[in-house]
């Protein structure tokens, strides 16, 4: 089970790598190919499913987080929670969709700034 073993990803990418390196030999363009890294990314966002058709690439995304703005919109709606729990009944997707959509209007987003 993946989302239970902390090193699924690399027992998948050095199973990966073992089979492309074996299969290069009779299929040169595998030779540089990500599968495993394209295979994790799709299970990661939850679009991994039998019929995806692979293409051995990703993009990598290079860029750094900014921590310190994680760290400020984390605490914001740890204090939004704390007052939602006090003052309103909505729940919680629908107060947690409100807070999203105020830092996407300014720029942000977990992990990073668009």
């Amino acid at each position: 089970d993946a989302a239970g073993n902390s090193n699924a990803f690399e027992m998948l990418e050095r199973d990966v790598i073992n089979l492309r390196t074996y299969f290069s030999d009779f299929a040169p363009s595998l030779k540089d190919t990500q599968y495993g890294k394209e295979i994790w990314a799709h299970y990661e966002s939850g679009l991994l499913t039998p019929e995806l058709a692979l293409t051995g690439y990703v993009t990598l995304d290079d860029h750094l987080a900014d921590v310190d703005a994680d760290a400020v919109i984390a605490a914001v709606v740890r204090l939004h929670d704390g007052w939602r729990a006090l003052h309103d009944d909505r729940d919680a997707g629908e107060w947690n969709a409100d807070v999203t959509g105020h830092f996407a209007r300014h720029g942000f987003r977990l992990g990073k700034r668009l």
